[in-house]
C-alpha cells in the first residue's frame, strides 16, 4: 500500500466530521480530489462522494459565507465542473 493510498483513506475516514464548507470542509477536499483526478482516476469517486454529501446536507439555513457556507460551496462546484469528465 502506498503512502498516497494510506493518506487518502485517512482523509476520507476523518471527513465525516467536517463541515460542508470550502476552507474547512468537504468542498475544499472535493476540489483537491477533482484536481488530483486529472492524474489519478481512482480518486474520482472521492470527489463525487464529497459533492453528494454536500448537496444532501446543504439547506436554506446554511450560512452564506465563503469559508464555510453556500458561497464557498457554489465556488467549489464551479471549479469542480471544469474537471468533470463524462462517466464520473
Amino acid at each position: 500500500m502506498t503512502i498516497n493510498t494510506i493518506l487518502n483513506k485517512n482523509i476520507i475516514q476523518r471527513s465525516k466530521d467536517l463541515s460542508e464548507g470550502l476552507f474547512y470542509g468537504k468542498a475544499g477536499l472535493a476540489i483537491y480530489y477533482a484536481v488530483k483526478s486529472d492524474h489519478d482516476k481512482s480518486v474520482r469517486k472521492s470527489y463525487n462522494n464529497f459533492i453528494n454529501e454536500i448537496l444532501t446536507n446543504v439547506n436554506e439555513n446554511s450560512p452564506m459565507t465563503l469559508e464555510n457556507g453556500l458561497f464557498g460551496i457554489c465556488l467549489s462546484i464551479d471549479i469542480i465542473l471544469k474537471y468533470y469528465k463524462k462517466g464520473n
